[in-house]
């Protein structure tokens, strides 16, 4: 696929490509941002034929204006029944892929901790930490949250660069069922992560 189809910021949208390769299916993008820029769905629905739910309290009107009317779009993350409108998207208890990414973050971890993990599961997932801010309890909480309900951490402290520095923002995950297709995902992608920066410092 060609570089110009790609549009998120760290790898997000092939990651989730390459680990579910099929047409049609379910995101739950919470704090998508703009539309395109940095978006870690607009390929998946525009190339794969995937839509799903859009909420983002800047940029809800522009998400309802340019990105497919089939899709679910809320403006505060803080003010949807996550109980009540998951279920209305998943088939069989499942939805493909969901993307979580607030600011600040402890918002993102509100967000995580009132979706129903129990009754809906994500096929695979990148939640938003941003450890680079220095608040690894904030993490460490996303991450019990994660744990707890089966998935499993296929690619932790994934980096966004910024020069030649990279700053670790980011894990990705995978319900046990579909972990074996996501960590080859993770392989083909080859994100920037904390533990391939300490590898090639050492290795160099």
């Amino acid at each position: 696929m060609a570089t110009e189809d790609w549009h998120s910021q760290a790898w997000q949208d092939q990651f989730v490509a390459a680990a579910l390769p099929h047409e049609g299916g379910v995101f739950v993008d919470i704090g998508a941002g703009h539309p395109l820029n940095g978006s870690n769905t607009a390929y998946l629905e525009w190339e794969r034929g995937w839509n799903g739910l859009l909420c983002d309290r800047q940029w809800a009107h522009e998400l309802a204006r340019w990105r497919d009317t089939g899709n679910m779009v809320f403006a505060d993350a803080l003010d949807v029944e996550w109980d009540k409108v998951l279920p209305t998207l998943a088939r069989d208890g499942w939805i493909e892929y969901l993307s979580l990414d607030l600011e600040p973050p402890i918002l993102t971890l509100q967000v995580l901790a009132s979706l129903p993990l129990q009754s809906v599961r994500f096929k695979v997932a990148t939640i938003e930490h941003d450890l680079y801010r220095g608040n690894q309890s904030i993490r460490a909480a996303m991450r019990g949250i994660m744990l707890a309900h089966g998935y499993e951490l296929v690619a932790e402290d994934v980096c966004c660069l910024r020069g030649t520095t990279a700053y670790p923002f980011e894990d990705w995950w995978a319900a046990p069922e579909h972990a074996e297709a996501a960590r080859v995902a993770v392989e083909a992608v080859k994100p920037v992560t904390v533990e391939a920066v300490i590898n090639a410092t050492t290795e160099g």
